[in-house]
């Protein structure tokens, strides 16, 4: 290894040191709810069954849980929306020593592509896909295979907002010293009340949790293209976490895509200044054209 990477490191893990250390120092406290961050969850509105609304299938962020999607599901639902919201494999609970060789590229495809299918057999209404985060990269490979009615990305990951091949590479060269990393993502919340409501489903992040998160966007990226509903695309260019600037140029020459972008926000948008905003323009695309 030469001298500049072994700097690199070097300051790398004197950096994720420190940071993990004033989180240790600031525990978050769990939802009052906590299956919420626990375990899937499936809301079906009163007097309803599974098959006679409206479906919206929410696919969390990286290192996330269900409770990304709590504030949107919840108003949907009291809408009369039937909302689904699975565990992504590999995604809650990550620790520095658990084996993650399982959940490449492939098995998520895979994973996301069987759950799209299922939802769509299952339900004799519409069928949506909400994708939030590392949500947003698997649903955008699975709009392409399945025949959903529309798509709804919040804050899509399909780059970093800075430097992204250059830490996605030093992530490699870290994993050969540390198999995981606090969960510096934690504090993507402008709003000091979102900060404080919102907690992750994991507090650590495996490195070759990263890795898989990154070759997935590669092939998220050539799938918008192909994308043939109606989408969706919601983001903050204040976003310190993926960039929605890419974003933007990636969807600005698909005809069926809608771009929102707000400004006081940063990645966690359901929990941040622009939630409310985020929610009423939701709703507005899921109902337009229904009748």
């Amino acid at each position: 290894m030469s001298l500049l990477k072994k700097i690199v490191l070097l300051i790398l893990l004197i950096f994720i040191a420190g940071w993990g250390l004033v989180k240790l120092a600031l525990p978050k406290n769990k939802p009052a709810d906590d299956s919420w961050v626990k375990v899937e969850k499936q809301l079906i509105p009163d007097n309803m069954t599974v098959t006679d609304t409206d479906t919206v299938l929410m696919i969390h962020g990286f290192a996330g849980s269900p409770f990304d999607f709590k504030p949107l599901a919840v108003k949907l639902t009291n809408l009369g929306y039937r909302v689904v919201l699975p565990t992504t494999p590999g995604q809650l609970n990550q620790d520095y020593s658990s084996d993650y060789h399982d959940y490449q590229p492939e098995y998520y495809i895979n994973w996301i592509n069987n759950l799209v299918s299922n939802e769509i057999k299952k339900s004799n209404g519409r069928v949506y896909l909400a994708g939030f985060s590392m949500g947003g990269t698997l649903s955008t490979i699975a709009a392409v295979s399945n025949k959903i009615d529309k798509l709804i990305l919040i804050a899509p990951f399909y780059s970093l907002t800075t430097a992204n091949d250059f830490i996605w590479k030093s992530s490699h060269w870290l994993s050969k010293i540390i198999n995981g990393v606090p969960n510096l993502t934690l504090g993507a919340i402008n709003d000091p009340k979102g900060d404080a409501e919102y907690y992750p489903g994991s507090e650590v992040i495996r490195l070759d949790a990263y890795d898989s998160l990154e070759r997935l966007a590669q092939t998220a990226v050539k799938c918008i293209p192909e994308i043939e509903v109606p989408i969706l695309v919601l983001g903050s260019k204040n976003d310190k976490v993926a960039s929605f600037e890419y974003t933007k140029e990636l969807f600005n020459s698909n005809k069926n895509a809608k771009i929102i972008e707000y400004e006081k926000s940063n990645h966690v948008l359901l929990y941040d200044y622009d939630k409310e905003s985020a929610i009423s323009n939701i709703v507005l695309f899921l109902e337009k054209d229904k009748d």
